[in-house]
């Protein structure tokens, strides 16, 4: 069946827009001097700055504040099978729960080194109608609760002298979590993909520094699909890379233009298969199909333009992102742009 983004790529096979060029008349000068020839036309509009989409702003929610639907600096945002919205407001040491009206439903967390408290926590990610996992920075930890809030215990301790001994100094980035339960942490220290079982266990490592398919500089976000395919944002290499479900790199695509990657990359799997890509530093966001044509952008030019910070489709092909400078959450539309 075909999604509503998948009508849209349609039907933008249909409508083509031409470069517009433009010739410049020679400059007026002295009576005596020769006329300057004229300038040779213009280039079209660059093909890398023209989508066939764009990112429309459909809501606004959150302001800076300790109370109910306030935030400070948040960071994580997961959206479960219901719709219903988990940010983790990082500043606040909690996360808050929302419907997909942005009605607020309630919270969990707190300041605190117990396992229902958090110190900082950042990346969100819900798997399916199970369960929503927390890594909990300041911790060094991934916690996992019910979707209610409800805890269900700390997953992996990453300070853990077993786990210490087995990985070395660990700086987790991100997060994300397989249909059956399989974690996937990013590691900034080690350069590398850290996977758990479901019970906690280490199965896997994946990476290593380097700038080969399948080696990572700095790795952060990291996204999971249905197929168990995994993005992993590579600020370090200026990329993100695919991998398929054993691990093996299958793509690797180069930032858009005006990206940075200095405070690292989140990403998302999308719709039809699109996928997203958020630069934390400038706020940039791109959507891109399999093949790494971005398809629609978001270039924040205003002061009070949203910049993301993360970054997470909903069930109806909608963008959320947090932004942890304006503290709030925004959520766009893709629609197809003007001819």
């Amino acid at each position: 069946m075909r999604g509503p983004l998948t009508l849209l790529l349609l039907c933008a096979l249909v409508v083509s827009r031409p470069g517009a060029s433009a010739a410049i008349l020679p400059a007026a000068g002295a009576p005596s001097a020769p006329s300057a020839p004229p300038s040779p036309p213009s280039p079209p509009e660059s093909t890398s700055t023209r989508t066939p989409f764009r990112l429309k702003l459909e809501t606004t929610y959150g302001k800076f504040g300790v109370g109910a639907g306030e935030f400070s600096g948040p960071t994580g945002v997961a959206v479960d099978p219901l719709g219903r919205i988990l940010v983790s407001d990082t500043g606040n040491h909690r996360v808050e729960r929302f419907d997909s009206s942005f009605v607020f439903l309630g919270e969990f967390g707190g300041f605190g080194y117990e396992d229902t408290r958090f110190d900082r926590p950042t990346a969100l990610w819900v798997g399916g109608a199970l369960a929503v996992w927390v890594l909990d920075e300041g911790n060094a930890r991934v916690v996992k609760y019910d979707l209610a809030g409800r805890l269900l215990g700390v997953l992996v301790s990453l300070r853990s002298p077993e786990t210490r001994a087995a990985l070395d100094l660990i700086d987790p980035g991100g997060l994300a979590a397989d249909r059956g339960g399989e974690l996937f942490v990013t590691d900034d220290a080690g350069d590398r993909v850290l996977t758990f079982d479901p019970l906690g266990s280490i199965l896997l490592v994946r990476g290593g520094f380097g700038a080969q398919p399948g080696r990572f500089n700095r790795p952060s976000g990291v996204a999971v699909d249905d197929r168990g395919r995994i993005l992993v944002g590579d600020p370090g290499n200026k990329r993100v890379q695919l991998l398929d479900p054993f691990g093996e790199a299958v793509a690797t695509y180069p930032l858009d233009p005006g990206m940075t990657a200095r405070e690292g990359l989140a990403v998302a799997f999308g719709p039809d298969s699109t996928w997203a890509l958020a630069d934390r530093a400038t706020g940039r966001i791109a959507v891109l199909n399999s093949a790494g044509v971005v398809l629609a952008r978001h270039v924040p030019a205003a002061k009070g333009d949203p910049r993301a910070s993360g970054i997470v489709f909903d069930g109806r092909g909608r963008l959320l992102a947090t932004d942890a400078r304006g503290h709030r959450v925004v959520r766009f539309r893709l629609e197809a742009a003007s001819p």
